[in-house]
């Protein structure tokens, strides 16, 4: 339904929007998670939340090397079994008199995953003195997916310099990497394939057409081993930055700051299925695709920042200019009648011709951001603290009437105990918080004109693709906005033995980016009235819980545990504005085989959580066949009656850890908990019933269906409560 990013913004030594592919995690030496007011201080980015991460730097010394390395073992594990060949041969005699396929047996799960190794190596050298100290590394990461010849190899180097100059007075960073990773993402539907596929035939068939490979020649059947072994499928990544950070005293407790960086990002994908391959390759007669894309951004920020002491009064100040410039080019390519590989796409004999051409688009989105801001905190007596900041942003990626916004953040806080002087307490704060922060479009070009390809037009004894306006310009297209408001409490007691916070919290998400098709009487022009403009909203509330208790122990012996607790509770709001309307409206819908779009699984109503799960209630099996609740006298319940049957979202979870130390070595334990939410489990609700193993293979818990002769009915019976409690 939205349009804007999900993600969160990762800032990576300062650099806003970097890739991850850039960051190793062998050279992170802490990162910081914003959620509350104060991505404010990111403005138009800051909505879905903050990634700090600050990496390792040089240390002062001698050259010191370091080498790291470690090993990493997979297993898979299904928790829904197909039935063997031996236990679908009696199904197929006892239910239907049917006769198997063949005499062979084949566990296709089996056939495709296997237990895979991981490796992966650091090395890494730092030292110098005040004026120069570096950190230079090298990683390399070897990983193996459990399906077969799944994985990617990774290759992260770098450069850091800093140091002090100038009689101390410029404090400098320069910081360089470059990521190469080639990679076999591997096809995830295969597995779904062999859970389905029958399990009475062979791999191989040498009589087949497909290459050599047994095919069912039925729809959405496929042999998942010739998937993987006849279609090709690779990936390819880089990414590079430069980035370099200067601090100057001008005088005591003023400084001017310069950051500026330059981040590049490429990727490409390629995907080739040979005419003789069933999957994809024979329908087209070889099938070829390209997805390629490159992004190069520019930013630099530049501030002034003061400390200034007016007797039992701190005063911190801060004002800057940001700016940051975005270049990504994209193309996606696919076509047919294509021998050799992906890399011959273009030569296809049909390439040109628009009925042989799948798709095809190509585009340059060009975008910038500016902004101006300013901070201020105000620190009484080091009991009573209070921050404001104010930042200024716009981006060209919005409509030109919607482009800048104003992002206000106050945060005050009281510690109580300095001034109640309990003896109690060995810290108590108390914190208020609020902030607002927008969210971008994830493309550029929503708010504009748009034409598109929409449909073959006979002209001049031949057809030619035809074009129109399939989206209209909407010069108020704007940023969507949170607003957050935090309460928290920080506490330790016990000389420092046990430390908590609390924080509970309100985060208002409005004016989100939709598709908009309002109805009028007169088309303005185009074939299809239809622009995107904000609209919705949902809004949050929960509370956070975190303590850690370090036991009291002797000698080199040192045990912490810790519990963090998260509970959570969301609302669409503004379902309804003046050019939309989303009461009511069902959005998902289950895949093959046996799906359809003809209902959705999700509805959306006002004042009513994401993510709830809607359809029939089952009463039971009556005559072979589904009973359900609202039942309108024919079998059915029409999509309006349909009822509530789970939330998609968790309300709750739960982490708890334990760390023991001693000497070098430590040992930890994790357990990890998420309550209140339930899952739609298609593959029971496609396999399971044995009616359908006609059609393809079911699963060994079959039996609790066993009177149903008719399947592929979504209810209640596959909606399954998803809580869990475990170690990890």
């Amino acid at each position: 339904m939205a349009h804007a990013s999900a993600d969160p913004l990762v800032v990576l030594d300062g650099m806003p929007g970097v890739p991850m592919d850039l960051i190793d995690p062998e050279d992170i030496a802490e990162f910081i998670i914003l959620k509350d007011g104060e991505t404010a201080r990111y403005g138009l980015r800051g909505g879905p939340g903050v990634i700090e991460i600050k990496t390792k730097q040089g240390a002062l010394g001698k050259p010191s090397f370091r080498w790291h390395t470690q090993l990493a073992l997979q297993s898979p594990v299904s928790r829904l079994q197909p039935l063997d060949a031996t236990e679908y041969r009696a199904l197929l005699s006892r239910r239907f008199g049917a006769t198997p396929h063949s005499p062979h047996s084949t566990r296709w799960l089996d056939e495709i995953a296997d237990n895979s190794v991981s490796y992966a190596s650091n090395f890494s050298s730092f030292g110098g003195n005040r004026a120069i100290r570096y950190r230079a590394f090298i990683n390399y990461r070897d990983v193996n997916g459990i399906q077969r010849d799944s994985g990617f190899e990774q290759i992260n180097l770098g450069l850091h310099l800093s140091g002090l100059l100038m009689n101390d007075r410029l404090d400098y960073q320069l910081m360089t990497s470059h990521t190469d990773r080639s990679a076999n993402p591997g096809f995830p539907e295969a597995f779904g394939y062999a859970m389905s596929m029958y399990p009475d035939t062979p791999v191989y068939d040498e009589q087949s057409p497909y290459g050599g490979y047994y095919q069912t020649g039925r729809f959405e059947m496929y042999n998942p081993v010739a998937l993987l072994q006849q279609t090709i499928k690779e990936r390819e990544s880089e990414a590079s930055r430069v980035a370099l950070s200067l601090g100057y005293d001008i005088f005591d407790g003023h400084t001017l700051k310069f950051n500026g960086g330059y981040a590049s990002h490429s990727f490409f994908e390629g995907q080739f299925a040979p005419a003789e391959a069933y999957y994809l390759g024979a329908s087209a007669q070889g099938y070829a695709s390209i997805n390629a894309s490159s992004q190069q951004s520019l930013y630099y920020d530049m501030s002034w920042s003061g400390t200034r002491q007016f007797g039992r009064l701190e005063v911190d100040a801060t004002a800057g200019f940001f700016e940051q410039y975005v270049d990504h080019e994209y193309q996606n390519h696919f076509a047919r009648q294509v021998e050799g590989g992906y890399q011959n796409l273009a030569a296809s004999p049909y390439f040109d011709q628009i009925n042989h051409v799948f798709a095809d688009g190509f585009g340059f989105n060009s975008y910038k951001l500016r902004a101006y801001y300013g901070t201020a905190r105000f620190s009484f007596d080091k009991a009573y603290d209070i921050q404001l900041a104010y930042r200024r942003e716009g981006s060209n990626l919005l409509g030109r009437e919607g482009q800048w916004g104003n992002f206000p953040y106050l945060r005050a806080g009281i510690d109580l105990a300095t001034l109640t002087r309990s003896g109690f307490f060995d810290q108590l704060m108390a914190k208020v918080s609020y902030g607002v922060s927008g969210n971008l479009p994830t493309r550029g070009g929503l708010s504009q004109e748009r034409w598109s390809p929409v449909g073959l037009t006979y002209y001049d004894g031949r057809y030619i693709r035809s074009y129109d306006i399939t989206q209209h310009d909407n010069p108020n297209l704007t940023f969507e906005r949170s607003k957050k408001m935090n309460y928290a409490i920080a506490f330790a007691l016990l000389d420092n033995q046990l430390q908590g916070a609390i924080n509970v919290f309100t985060h208002v998400h409005q004016d989100m980016i939709i598709l908009k098709t309002p109805r009028v009487d007169v088309v303005p022009y185009g074939y299809r009235y239809r622009y995107y403009g904000n609209g919705p909203g949902i809004k949050s509330r929960g509370v956070e819980i975190d303590l850690t208790y370090r036991w009291k122990t002797k000698g080199r012996l040192s045990m912490q545990t810790r519990m963090m607790y998260a509970g959570l509770s969301m609302a669409y709001t503004q379902l309804t504005g003046s050019d939309y309307d989303l009461e009511n409206t069902d959005i998902g819908q289950r895949g093959a085989p046996g799906g359809c779009g003809c209902e959705g699984l999700n509805r959306l109503n006002e004042g009513e959580p994401p993510g709830r799960i809607m359809g029939r209630e089952v009463l039971g099996i009556s005559e072979g066949r589904w009973s359900y609740q609202n039942d309108d006298g024919s079998g059915w319940v029409p999509s309006a009656d349909h009822s509530e049957l789970g939330l998609g979202f968790p309300s709750a979870t739960l982490g708890l850890s334990h760390d023991m130390s001693w000497g070098g070595w430590t040992v930890s334990m994790l357990w990890e908990g998420v309550f209140g939410h339930s899952i739609v489990n298609l593959n029971r609700m496609n396999l399971q019933a044995p009616g359908g193993a006609r059609e393809y293979n079911v699963l060994d818990s079959y039996p609790e269906l066993n009177d149903l002769e008719w399947y592929g009915e979504f209810n209640s019976f596959f909606v399954e409560k998803a809580d869990f409690f475990g170690s990890m």
